[in-house]
């Protein structure tokens, strides 16, 4: 089980933006999900179908009258918060956000005694199998399909760092060939006013 609490305000992942027929992140975005990854930086990845509750603390109104946490039933939309997170806690929380089985998500804004935050609990969804009485055999199909999972997603991993080293090796072949075509002409250059 993993509790982790993330010490920034959440932000809501943007839609991507197209310019010139490309697309990327905004940077707002894309810096909140870095600002998330190095706060979850030292987690041990879950492998198997796992369960997430959240909790997205918002600074507190100024115009608020209670002590405790008051519900936030206005924008950002729940799904981009969770989106953003999820997306932040990829490849450090869990090998990938397909693992993630069951989402309980909650807006607030903060107490008088906090600051704005979000609260992530994960943990595997195997446990709630057994409790729900799913038995033995059931539990022991999914931690088998769970392994499955696991063992083709390093399989996936192994073979994308394969082929990204033989992507460089073929680059600094070009490159080096490159610089001996670029050497020879200089040479024959040289030749030429000898």
């Amino acid at each position: 089980m993993i509790h982790l609490t993330i010490p920034l305000s959440p932000v809501a992942k943007a839609r991507p933006r197209v310019i010139n027929g490309r697309a990327y992140t905004p940077t707002a975005t894309a810096s909140y999900e870095r600002a998330v990854k190095l706060c979850a930086a030292h987690l041990t990845p879950l492998s198997g179908p796992i369960e997430a509750e959240i909790a997205f603390i918002f600074p507190r109104l100024k115009s608020a009258t209670s002590t405790a946490r008051e519900v936030k039933a206005t924008r950002p939309d729940i799904d981009n918060l969770i989106k953003a997170i999820l997306d932040g806690l990829n490849g450090l929380g869990f090998s990938d956000d397909g693992q993630v089985v069951q989402i309980t998500a909650s807006k607030w804004y903060a107490a008088a005694d906090e600051e704005a935050h979000v609260e992530v609990k994960l943990c595997p969804f195997m446990r709630e199998i057994q409790q729900r009485g799913g038995g033995e055999r059931r539990a022991r199909a999914e931690a088998n399909r769970a392994e499955h999972r696991t063992a083709q997603a390093e399989r996936d991993m192994e073979a994308a760092a394969r082929r990204k080293v033989e992507r460089e090796e073929k680059l600094k072949a070009v490159e080096a060939q490159r610089a001996e075509a670029k050497l020879n002409r200089a040479r024959a250059f040289m030749d030429r006013w000898r």
